[in-house]
């Protein structure tokens, strides 16, 4: 059994000295057009991308806007989950 070595009302205040700013915001706020589109545009593909992961984010250049559109209308629309997910890994950049 873990035994803490301070009070657990101390975590709150050390919370409170720590900010980590909200990068999401901005793809959160275009979550209900997203919705009624039914699909990404390549734009919102590669802000999804520079914020999950830089490093390899370039690769979403690879794909035309019709691809992105066609393969994100699929997975948005699919009922089965490996194919909502396995679809997503045919856009270059997505993996």
């Amino acid at each position: 059994m873990f035994t803490l070595r301070f009070k657990p009302s101390d975590v709150i205040g050390w919370a409170a000295r720590y900010g980590y700013p909200r990068e999401e915001d901005e793809l959160l706020s275009r979550r209900d057009a997203v919705r009624t589109a039914g699909k990404l545009d390549k734009s919102l593909l590669q802000l999804i991308a520079n914020w999950k992961s830089p490093r390899s984010a370039w690769h979403i250049a690879k794909n035309s806007e019709t691809f992105v559109g066609e393969v994100t209308a699929f997975a948005f629309s699919a009922k089965d989950e490996r194919s909502r997910i396995e679809s997503l890994t045919l856009l270059d950049g997505v993996s």
